[in-house]
């Protein structure tokens, strides 16, 4: 509502819900109603299920590959807990059970900060066991003498899994502000190098080295050609050749295709049309060494807004060519100016004089009446002409 609000928006599409659960009383177009009854609500049905934007890349990456971090950040876990309890055992016996649990609480929060939520929330269950095994009577077992310890416990637990949360989300809030200032950052300079390129194959070699560095992927800059031939400005090593009928195709129809798009994403490349405006300029064709990283939402739209800024450039290269040769032609246009004045104020004096010369032979001749009176009439009048 605050976005509608802000924009000015007066309808709001949405999708028909497949299903309802009993604990959710209302849909959400009926709660949406009841809190902006000013605004018209358009419910469509949705003859499909949702798209599987990664389900045509999937992760085939082997089980320790993916979980490596979760299971070194468990690992962690444990020995930092055992360390903990050693450490209590050793020197801290004098010290009161809240005290302790201060302790185990500082270790939720240095593996949360190091490792996230789920190896914190090992951690906090380490840590409770630890505890009442290690120093709640009867020591040894999970069994507890006082009841009240209990209380501790769940406390502890439940202390320990929201400070894990908590400080999981600062570290995920930390490393979103990080990627942000890198992308930020990765535009700024990819803006400075293109805007001192002088020719379109400095262009394109600035935006390859940008993309190969930003998104670890191959990629070539195709151009057409005075008969409209799509043509590479660089050569790419080792790079997958790509389909002249899909490259064609998007540049006529200015629509990206290629992995991840609606049009033949089985291909392990991606193309985006150079668009400006209304005109399309080129192609970027990008093929990734991890076509899964390429797909996430901000990875695409830092692409983007990458291929936008090549676009530019591009655009500013012709309107140069174009301001230059119209200047060239207004400076041709004054030279032939200039040069005409000149030459009719140089030849005006001698035709001036011959004129008169030709009037005068004309009356002498006409006053004489010699036969050749009409034909210096000729003459004088050519000379006016």
């Amino acid at each position: 509502m605050r976005y509608a609000r802000e924009h000015n928006l007066g309808k709001i599409v949405m999708g028909r819900p497949a299903s309802r659960r009993w604990w959710r009383r209302d849909a959400f177009a009926d709660r949406l109603a009841r809190r902006a009854p000013d605004l018209d609500q358009v419910i469509v049905a949705l003859e499909e299920p949702p798209a599987r934007a990664l389900a045509q890349t999937p992760d085939n990456r082997p089980f320790k590959e993916k979980w490596r971090g979760q299971i070194q950040g468990c690992l962690v876990a444990v020995a930092l807990c055992a360390i903990t309890t050693l450490i209590a055992m050793q020197w801290l016996v004098t010290f009161d059970a809240a005290n302790l649990v201060m302790l185990y609480l500082l270790g939720v929060v240095v593996i949360a900060l190091l490792y996230g939520r789920w190896p914190s929330v090992v951690a906090t269950v380490i840590n409770v066991a630890s505890f009442d095994l290690f120093f709640i009577a009867p020591r040894g077992t999970l069994a507890v003498s006082d009841v009240q310890y209990l209380l501790t416990f769940a406390v502890m637990l439940t202390v320990g899994l929201v400070i894990g949360n908590l400080t999981a989300g600062v570290r995920y809030q930390a490393r979103v502000a990080r990627y942000r200032e890198q992308r930020t950052r990765h535009l700024y300079e990819m803006s400075k190098a293109l805007a001192v390129g002088r020719s379109e194959h400095d262009i394109a070699a600035t935006s390859e080295r940008f993309i190969a560095s930003t998104f670890q992927a191959r990629s070539q800059i195709l151009l057409p050609d005075a008969n409209g031939k799509l043509l590479p400005l660089t050569h790419q090593q080792g790079m997958t050749p790509w389909d002249d009928a899909i490259a064609r195709w998007s540049f006529d129809k200015g629509q990206p295709a290629g992995a991840g798009t609606d049009t033949l994403p089985g291909v392990p490349y991606q193309i985006l049309p150079l668009k400006s405006a209304d005109k399309t300029y080129g192609l970027a064709i990008v093929e990734p060494g991890n076509l899964r990283q390429l797909m996430v939402p901000e990875q695409q739209r830092l692409l983007e807004t990458f291929t936008l800024l090549v676009a530019n450039a591009l655009e500013r290269l012709t309107l140069t060519a174009s301001e230059e040769q119209a200047r060239l032609a207004s400076e041709r246009e004054s030279i032939r100016n200039a040069l005409l004045a000149a030459l009719s104020h140089d030849l005006r004096t001698p035709l001036t004089v011959l004129f008169g010369q030709a009037e005068i032979l004309t009356l002498d001749l006409a006053s004489a009446g010699s036969p050749h009176a009409r034909q210096a009439s000729e003459i004088r009048q050519h000379i006016l002409n």
